[in-house]
């Protein structure tokens, strides 16, 4: 099967997947949980509506491990800055707005799942991209324009880009800063921190447990993986790889420790306080050295392995003999006039 082909027939079987998936979360009992690791299944959320911290949004943009959610309605209304303000909207008092209402509606806990931390507008590139009907929202009384605010400039200093209530695009020319617009407010989550229910289209965070690690080897490496179901390392395992040491020549330049790649991500995920200490080496093929921890020196051939909860990783390595040893110089003769001398 060629390339385009495969791809292809992937992309079927994962749409009729899909489709199952929703099918089943709109049966009446059926309730089906989504995690950070299921990220494709968003694809097929996009601009639908969905829950998040008591409030309601839609999803319109999906990225590996991040969903981008809009608020469904302008959450408040706000002048973009004062008469004689500018449309940056770092300094801009929208911003601010943005800003209060984030850290006053959204809970500690919940804000944890907020990539960077904080909430923002949308820019013209986009909102140029999201239907119509998604841009639409009820209007404010106390907006002055008859829109909500985007982040990006007008065409002048003292005009910002925005939408019309209707949906329609407002970012050519833009509203004067200095009126009264909508504020609708979007974010960035991480899957990873939470998880969607396909009933309620609600996300909430993902609940805490305890991992229940297995590991297992091959060759150099030692994998850990989660089997429950609500953790990110199930499909991100995490790995531990030992590597032979930078001494090659006896006597030479080089570390004769084996290396461990990935040491800290390692035990950060698992728990464990695995050391380079912990390397075991012993002689092979005809060179006797007894297991120990201390790494040989001496020229010959060897095994480093690491272990953990019962498996054990493995390099083999050589160190060689020095290339050559400098022989001492031959003594040669000169005749002198009276009597001979030796010149080395």
């Amino acid at each position: 099967m060629g390339r385009e082909a495969y791809e292809n027939e992937k992309k079927h079987i994962l749409g009729i997947l899909f489709s199952l998936v929703l099918a089943l979360g709109l049966m009446p009992g059926v309730s089906l949980t989504a995690y950070a690791y299921e990220a494709d299944y968003y694809e097929s959320l996009k601009n639908t509506e969905v829950k998040f911290a008591n409030n309601d949004w839609y999803l319109i943009f999906c990225d590996d491990s991040i969903v981008t959610l809009l608020s469904k309605n302008c959450v408040t209304t706000s002048k973009y800055a004062q008469n004689n303000g500018t449309n940056s909207y770092s300094d801009s008092i929208v911003k601010g707005v943005v800003d209060d209402w984030f850290n006053s509606k959204i809970s500690d806990d919940l804000k944890t799942a907020v990539s960077g931390g904080e909430m923002f507008l949308l820019t013209a590139e986009e909102a140029k991209v999201i239907p119509q009907e998604v841009m639409t929202c009820s209007s404010s009384t106390a907006s002055e324009n008859d829109g909500w605010w985007l982040c990006s400039q007008g065409d002048t200093t003292y005009r910002a880009a925005g939408v019309f209530y209707n949906g329609t695009l407002h970012f050519s020319k833009g509203f004067e800063v200095y009126k009264s617009g909508g504020v609708r407010p979007a974010l960035k989550l991480d899957l990873s921190k939470v998880v969607f229910n396909s009933t309620t289209k609600e996300f909430s965070l993902s609940p805490e447990h305890t991992h229940n690690f297995t590991y297992y080897a091959s060759g150099g490496t030692i994998t850990a993986t989660c089997s429950e179901t609500n953790c990110s390392l199930l499909n991100d395992k995490t790995t531990l790889t030992i590597a032979e040491p930078s001494l090659k020549i006896y006597g030479g330049d080089g570390s004769a420790s084996a290396a461990l790649n990935g040491l800290d991500d390692f035990n950060a995920a698992t728990g464990q306080t695995i050391a380079v200490t912990d390397i075991m080496y012993v002689g092979r093929a005809g060179t006797t050295y007894g297991k120990s921890t201390t790494a040989p020196t001496n020229a010959g051939k060897y095994t480093a392995m690491i272990t953990v909860e019962g498996k054990t990783a493995n390099v083999d390595y050589e160190i060689d003999k020095i290339d050559h040893i400098a022989s001492a110089p031959m003594a040669t003769a000169t005749y002198g006039q009276n009597h001979l001398t030796t010149r080395l």
